[in-house]
């Protein structure tokens, strides 16, 4: 199965989770990721992207993630200065759609290990960190 096709069937999974659907508007951002990963990937592996034809992402290794993730990512935002390094926040949403999308081509029987998951804890971004706030009604409606 090529790259963009695991991709589009993990997002039909997605979009038919009972739970919490996955928009083809809100996947945008999903795709550019993927599709970051699959053209790193090609520029880095080229003799695994030539022999390959669009399942170059089968043959990648933790290490790769972990370069990716320490030096691949560029924001599709114009927002962010490609000056500036990546933020954990972005590395983290990365690695969580590598995660997910290698995680369904593990259980569709494409490949036997997930290369996200073998990253070492220190080599995975950190988890975002959110402090849940409760506000009373007066603060809030004061807001």
């Amino acid at each position: 199965m090529q790259s963009t096709e695991l991709f589009e069937s993990w997002l039909t999974e997605r979009s038919n989770d009972a739970r919490s659907p996955l928009s083809l508007d809100a996947a945008k951002p999903y795709r550019y990721i993927w599709r970051s990963w699959c053209k790193w990937l090609d520029k880095v592996h080229p003799q695994i992207a030539a022999a390959n034809a669009g399942t170059g992402y089968l043959q990648a290794t933790p290490q790769d993630v972990q370069l990716f993730l320490a030096n691949g990512p560029s924001p599709s935002s114009t927002r962010v200065s490609k000056t500036f390094p990546i933020s954990e926040v972005t590395r983290r949403r990365y690695w969580r759609v590598l995660d997910c999308v290698y995680q369904h081509a593990l259980n569709k029987e494409l490949m036997q290990k997930n290369p996200v998951r073998e990253l070492s804890e220190n080599d995975k971004p950190k988890s975002e960190k959110s402090e849940g706030l409760v506000l009373t009604r007066l603060h809030f409606e004061a807001m």
